[in-house]
């Protein structure tokens, strides 16, 4: 997955951690417009992913809040993504910078994250 990373996030000996949490919740979120923020980005396979472990709910309404404000309509009940939907996973920074890969939280270069992948 491809997301505008800066490789400054990535914890490991060559690149030591030096972005806060706070910086890491902003690179993996956007201002869609002036009235539109999301907690998450979406790379160009439609994958959403979202920094932190966060609520599963929570996040499945925003992602069903985002397609409603690019689509201009909600989806149906039926069309709408839930928790079931979403996963906690844990990804580190690929050497150039911007794609994520899975790993595992023992890796020193984990990042915790929520995403909504392979779905959309």
């Amino acid at each position: 997955m491809n997301h505008p990373f800066r490789p400054t996030t990535a914890r490991n000996e060559e690149t030591p951690l030096s972005a806060t949490e706070d910086e890491l919740r902003e690179q993996f979120s956007m201002q869609y417009d002036d009235d539109h923020w999301f907690p998450f980005v979406e790379d160009e396979n439609a994958n959403v992913t979202g920094y932190g472990h966060q609520d599963k709910a929570q996040f499945a309404a925003e992602v069903n809040r985002y397609d409603e404000v690019c689509n201009g309509a909600p989806f149906s009940e039926e069309e709408q993504w839930d928790e079931g939907y979403v996963g906690h996973y844990w990804v580190s920074i690929a050497p150039d910078g911007e794609t994520l890969q899975r790993t595992t939280p023992d890796d020193p270069s984990a990042l915790p994250v929520t995403g909504l992948w392979g779905q959309r």
